[in-house]
């Protein structure tokens, strides 16, 4: 069997496929969810990792050397890749259907031009540190000590810049893992119901409408076979997985935003570790950047971890989320990791902003307030400035709430000088009239100046000529015909349309009107929503509807289907949620070595049970001493097989033939 029969045969691959789908082309969501579940399920494989990797030294006492590193801004394109376990080749962030590493939008952003094909409602970001970003720690001036963010999982904390408006971003999620022994066949691990209704919920958001109440006490409850037979370890597995889905995608991305134009101060240092490679970057290092001002207004926010396509994976603005409110009072941000990935952080801020730039390339540069010589150690974080530039607007009140669509401010002016001219052109005979019985679609095409009504307009004033949809023959749409035609054909009759064919008879919809695209249309693509602001929008099909409760548009159909997007009003109030607890951001993985522990002492074979010690846990296995020279002799002769040598013992003295160590 080949590896892809064994992926397709394996349990977990219809979820896996149904996670793809979606959020598969959200890279760092979907390889954040992988680490989880190896976090869950896979105890050596963090254990081991956090005790060989070589960024042990990105700690604090970075701070006490005299490191500079300078920095050349990026040249070039720039992806975030990570090279998976399983394949060495990288996987670029990139990899989805718009070849554009994107994330929601920062609330208060407006959307980027036509260059970018991000989906609507999300922007280009650059992902820069993530896998190897190990902790941050939030510094204020005159505290006790550092307020600290421990990763327990790869990708749990991410940097990431958005060029077009200058601005670095820490994402970090909130979901903390908890291993469990996939292998104890005697107490199986069973996950809880309301995991995997959280698992249904998210593959079919239409549950989300339900009126029936849950009983709690189930849902709390342990999952059980309901055919009366035991589950087979593949269920098992298959239902942990999709537990561990269910719970992390209903958790939340929170975030921290911070202005390239705010930073005043930039340093890159690295731990010196002798036994390195010479000239090597993998190495421990930190990023640290000095603020001058109190953080304000839209600079925290939050979201769900869900399809793109779900109302509550949208930022909405939230208060400090950062244990004990730190990034609220914090001057320095200490972001501990790998150097490659931190230099690369640094590089592309100073692409983005030339004042960082002269700052990275220089070790006394004095415009630099982190610049060599400056203490960085923790408790010299310097004073903030309370207040607020002269001229900048106080965004406090920017956008909150379930971080659905707010409806913009209506521009009064505007919208009734569109009546007033349909008044004075003499089209209507009162502002009334114009308000109650022009057609919407006409009024938003004559605000947005796709249609022009003066002195020389009249009721006859052609808007469009095209074919009739039925034989081809050209019709002429009138000024008259648009204004009296409803805004939703709401079937492909051609009932109520502007213009009926007099040699077929066919119903002609004139629609696109307020795009600049104008057209005809048999009505079934001919909706224009007056729920929008400034007299609404075309959605095209008349079975989409606008939601009053996250103002999105969805697929109603004609049985009056609840939102996809929210549910009919069951998303959550993301700006209401309480910050995540302290132990979220401890760095540990519940239950990993007691997990462990129980996978060792299930194997028989104390050689075997001693190797796994000694390979996963190293000089912490605490094995007695047969077990140890149990380990060590099957070692020597793992080697002494893989070198062509007998067995020690076999054809000589004991000792004979092994490896010199």
């Amino acid at each position: 069997m080949d590896e892809d029969e064994a992926f397709c045969s394996s349990p977990l691959y219809p979820s896996q496929m149904v996670v793809h789908t979606l959020i598969g082309d959200k890279i760092l969501d979907f390889q954040a969810l992988s680490e989880v579940w190896k976090a869950v399920g896979q105890p050596e494989h963090y254990l081991a990792w956090s005790r060989v990797n070589p960024y042990q030294n990105a700690t604090e006492k970075i701070l006490e050397t005299s490191s500079f590193i300078k920095v050349s801004p990026c040249s070039g394109d720039f992806v975030y890749s990570v090279v998976e376990d399983d394949n060495d080749t990288p996987l670029k962030f990139n990899e989805n259907d718009v070849r554009l590493e994107y994330e929601t939008s920062h609330p208060g952003t407006t959307e980027d031009d036509g260059l970018y094909r991000a989906p609507g409602g999300s922007n280009p970001i650059t992902t820069t540190a993530s896998q190897l970003i190990f902790s941050v720690a939030l510094d204020a001036p005159g505290s006790r000590g550092p307020q600290k963010m421990k990763a327990s999982f790869k990708h749990q904390l991410s940097m990431r810049i958005d060029e077009a408006r200058r601005v670095l971003y820490l994402d970090c999620y909130e979901y903390k893992p908890v291993c469990v022994d996939l292998g104890n066949e005697a107490d199986p691990p069973m996950p809880t119901n309301r995991s995997l209704q959280r698992f249904e919920d998210i593959i079919n958001p239409m549950n989300l409408n339900k009126d029936n109440e849950i009983d709690e006490e189930w849902l709390d409850s342990k999952a059980e076979p309901q055919s009366g037979e035991d589950f087979t370890r593949g269920d098992i597995v298959s239902l942990n997985y999709k537990a561990m889905v269910g719970d992390f995608l209903h958790s939340r991305s929170l975030r921290l935003r911070l202005s390239l134009s705010e930073i005043v101060g930039i340093r890159l240092m690295k731990w010196d570790d002798p036994d390195a490679e010479p000239g090597t970057d993998d190495l421990g290092a930190v990023l640290i950047l000095e603020t001058g001002e109190k953080l304000r207004g839209r600079s925290f926010a939050a979201r769900a971890v869900r399809s793109k396509y779900h109302g509550e994976n949208k930022f909405c603005t939230v208060d400090d989320w950062t244990p004990r409110e730190a990034a609220t009072h914090a001057s320095r941000y200490y972001f501990y990791g790998n150097l490659t990935e931190l230099k690369q952080t640094a590089a592309l801020m100073a692409r983005d902003c030339a004042r960082l730039a002269a700052m990275l390339a220089s070790e006394t540069a004095e415009t630099n307030s982190l610049r060599k010589g400056v203490p960085v150690t923790y408790g010299t974080a310097p004073n903030l400035d309370p207040g607020e530039k002269e001229g900048e607007i106080n965004d406090e009140d920017s956008a909150s709430g379930s971080g659905s669509k707010r409806r913009r401010t209506n521009r009064a002016t505007t919208v009734s000088d569109v009546h007033r001219a349909f008044v004075d052109a003499n089209l209507v005979g009162s502002l009334t009239a114009a308000n109650d019985e022009v057609n919407p679609c006409l009024k938003k095409a004559v605000l947005l100046g796709h249609v022009t009504i003066n002195d020389t307009t009249t009721l006859a004033t052609v808007l469009f000529e095209g074919k009739c949809i039925g034989c081809g023959e050209t019709l002429l749409c009138t000024l008259k015909d648009a204004m009296e035609q409803p805004p939703c054909g709401e079937n492909d009759c051609g009932e109520g349309a502007a213009l009926r064919c007099p040699g077929c008879e066919t119903g002609n919809h004139i629609t696109g009107l307020c795009e600049g695209k104008a057209r005809y249309d048999s009505g079934k693509f001919h909706n224009h929503c007056v729920l929008c602001p400034d007299f609404g929008e075309c959605i095209g099909d008349y079975r989409l509807a606008h939601c009053l409760h996250c103002e999105q548009h969805y697929f109603r159909g004609n049985i009056g289907l609840p939102c996809a997007t929210c549910g009919g009003g069951k998303c959550r109030d993301m700006a209401g949620m309480a910050p995540p607890p302290l132990s979220t951001w401890d760095g540990k993985i519940e239950m990993i070595r007691e997990v462990f522990d129980s996978k060792v002492a299930r194997e028989q074979d104390p050689m075997k049970r001693a190797l796994m010690k000694m390979m996963v846990l190293g000089p912490q296995a605490n094995c007695d001493g047969s077990e140890v020279m149990g380990a060590m002799s099957a070692m020597m002769s793992m080697m002494a097989n893989s070198q062509g040598r007998a067995e020690p013992g076999a054809d000589g003295p004991p000792g004979e033939g092994c490896p010199q160590m």
